[in-house]
């Protein structure tokens, strides 16, 4: 299939409400990007994205036509991240021959660009959020996203400047295609992720996720797949601990929330906030570590299979959460561009997602937590209207346990 070819299956299997075994590339050039697939990436700077970030996002260009958008703090011209894109772009395409070398096209799926200053960033904030001026002054110390100094408030910003910014540019492709705004947003996702990492999921994998979880509809009369509104890959890292012992372990727990109300982050010994955690009732949750989580993830998802029996020991359903990003999440667009939540906007109840040690809630708790209480909302008004939700209740969000990332 040709980059082409694929956008094209993936929608003709969305009407047969089936998904194949796997996606495959084949050809560099295409004319336009991937319209229902869109990666947003965001790195300190050229020298801090890693090599497995470069060589994913240009397999995900050249050999399946899906644009990336990238966010970097700071450039450096003598590891520019530019170069690197264009000299992988040429390895991928065929040896030339008589001499003649063409250029990849697909190298313009790739967008850099370089975030704005610290002080525009918070002007930025405070321009779009005039009713938190008067909640918040310079007392509020926790979760204050006009915090000019905390690194969580700073990567909120940046995130929110992104997701502003991506808004406009899709708003505008779609538009010279003449396709609608209700139309593209349903049938799109955008794909969150950081550019620090040592490996990604397959194009293919993040493409039949987004087709079978998050784009296809819900068809009552016959078995489907459970469907979300963002999936989250599985963020692991893997520790030596003695010899050839390898201890497996779920890495990103400051932003991972289990249902209905279980955030998984560990705070530092001696901690206000870890007596408090002693004091639950459901004390198991908080005495759970990276690696029982990485183990608890797994089996929970085995679990999940019909009638709660256990399953292909090798294959996972997604596992329902209350918030999760792992490196990399998969957001329908009409949810990921909602226009009352953000990335840098305040709640008090975020508060109870917050540490010690970095006194914010991670970005994607506050975005999350945002959309779970809107959506709540909406739902509420659809029941008390006799109104169906399409298979949905509230903000769905899962993590998938065979899509991982490597930090």
């Amino acid at each position: 299939l040709s980059p082409r070819k694929v956008e094209e299956e993936a929608f003709k299997m969305l009407n047969d409400h089936t998904i194949h075994n796997s996606i495959q590339p084949d050809g560099m050039n295409t004319k336009e990007p991937n319209s229902y697939l869109t990666l947003a990436g965001m790195s300190y700077s050229d020298n801090t994205t890693s090599d497995f970030a470069i060589n994913f996002l240009v397999d995900a260009a050249c050999n399946y036509g899906i644009q990336s958008h990238i966010l970097l703090r700071e450039r450096d011209a003598t590891m520019s991240l530019t170069k690197k894109i264009a000299a992988l772009a040429h390895h991928m395409q065929p040896l030339p021959t008589g001499g003649f070398i063409s250029h990849p096209k697909c190298m313009k799926w790739i967008h850099i660009t370089q975030s704005p200053s610290e002080e525009y960033l918070l002007n930025l904030t405070r321009s779009r959020i005039p009713n938190l001026l008067r909640e918040l002054d310079e007392s509020t110390t926790i979760n204050n996203p006009l915090d000019p100094d905390n690194r969580i408030a700073r990567i909120k910003r940046s995130r929110e400047y992104q997701r502003e910014k991506l808004r406009e540019i899709l708003e505008m492709q779609n538009k010279l295609h003449e396709r609608s705004a209700d139309d593209w947003k349903v049938n799109s996702v955008i794909a969150v992720l950081d550019l620090d990492m040592f490996a990604y999921p397959t194009p293919s994998n993040i493409l039949e996720t987004a087709m079978k979880h998050i784009l296809s509809p819900p068809q009552p009369s016959r078995r489907k797949a459970k469907q979300f509104h963002a999936i989250c890959s599985n963020g692991i890292f893997v520790r030596v601990k003695e010899g050839d012992y390898y201890d497996i372990r779920h890495y990103d727990t400051y932003p991972t929330i289990l249902l209905p109300n279980h955030w998984l982050y560990r705070e530092e010994p001696g901690s206000s906030r870890l007596k408090k955690k002693k004091e639950y009732k459901d004390k198991k949750w908080w005495q759970m570590n990276q690696s029982q989580t990485f183990h608890y993830i797994l089996r929970k998802a085995r679990l999940s299979k019909a009638g709660g029996a256990m399953g292909d020991m090798n294959s996972y359903e997604p596992l329902p959460v209350r918030s999760c990003f792992g490196g990399l999440t998969l957001y329908r667009a009409d949810l990921f561009f909602d226009t009352e939540c953000r990335y840098d906007g305040y709640h008090e109840d975020d508060a109870a997602f917050t540490s010690s040690q970095y006194r914010h809630a991670c970005e994607h708790v506050v975005f999350h937590e945002c959309l779970r209480r809107k959506m709540m909302k909406i739902d509420r008004m659809n029941r008390a209207n006799g109104k169906n939700n399409g298979g949905r209740n509230g903000f769905n969000i899962a993590v998938k346990p065979d899509m991982t990332t490597l930090w």
